[in-house]
C-alpha cells in the first residue's frame, strides 16, 4: 500500500489473471519457490549485463556484472560444465552483443532501469498503483521526428515463430508502454524487443 492505494505489479496482474489460486499463494501466503532455474539465473545475469552496458559503454563493466549476478545465483564458472548457463557463457555472450551492436546508430537507448508508478482509474470501484521498471527507453529518430519506445531486453534459447508471436499483443509489453507514456506524459510509438539468442553451440 502507498499513499492509502494498492499497488500492483505486472507479474502480479498477470498471476491474478491467469490463476487466482497462483495469486493467494504467492502474495497472500508469501509462498514462492527456492531459488530460480538456470535458465532464469541466466537470464538475471545476461539482464544486469546489458543495462550496465547501456549505462556506462564499458565492456569491463557488464562483463563484471554476469560475473557477480551469476556467482550469487550459482552459475558455474566453465561452459565445459554447462554449455548454456555458465558466467563464461554469459561473457562470451556479451561481447559478442557489444560486437554487433556498438557500431549501430539506428536506435539510441537513453534511460536504463526506468523505475515508474502510475494510478489507474476503474469504471467500477477503488483506483490502485501500477508500479514496475522497465529495462529502457530508447529513442529513434524518423525524417526528423524523435520517436521513443520502451526497451525490453530477453534471453531465450529458443527463438521461433510462436515466441515472436507471443509479443503481438503482449499484456506486459502493453501495459509498461501505457504506464511509461503516462509517467512521462508523452506519447510512446511502441516497444524494441531486444532478444538475445542464446545457443548451446555457435
Amino acid at each position: 500500500i502507498y499513499n492509502g492505494l494498492e499497488v500492483y505489479s505486472v507479474s502480479m496482474l498477470h498471476k491474478f489473471k491467469t490463476c487466482q489460486q497462483y495469486y493467494d499463494y504467492r502474495y497472500n501466503d508469501l509462498l514462492t519457490h527456492e531459488g530460480k532455474s538456470k535458465a532464469m539465473s541466466f537470464g538475471s545475469a545476461m539482464h544486469d549485463g546489458i543495462a550496465e552496458w547501456y549505462k556506462k559503454k564499458d565492456l569491463g563493466i557488464p562483463c563484471a556484472a554476469i560475473a557477480k549476478k551469476g556467482e550469487e545465483l550459482g552459475l558455474v564458472q566453465e561452459p565445459s560444465e554447462d554449455s548454456k548457463h555458465s558466467i563464461e557463457r554469459g561473457r562470451e555472450v556479451m561481447i559478442k552483443y557489444v560486437d554487433f551492436y556498438a557500431a549501430r546508430g539506428d536506435v539510441n537507448v537513453t534511460m536504463v532501469e526506468v523505475p515508474f508508478i502510475v494510478e489507474v482509474q476503474m469504471p467500477v470501484g477503488e483506483p490502485f498503483l501500477f508500479a514496475g521498471t522497465i529495462d529502457g527507453v530508447a529513442e529513434q529518430t524518423i525524417e526528423g521526428s524523435n520517436q521513443l519506445y520502451i526497451l525490453e531486453n530477453k534471453t531465450a534459447s529458443r527463438l521461433d515463430s510462436n515466441y515472436i508471436a507471443s509479443y503481438r499483443p503482449n499484456d506486459q509489453i502493453t501495459a509498461y508502454a501505457w504506464a511509461l507514456g503516462k509517467y512521462m506524459k508523452t506519447p510512446l510509438y511502441g516497444a524494441v524487443i531486444n532478444i538475445i539468442h542464446v545457443l548451446t553451440k555457435e
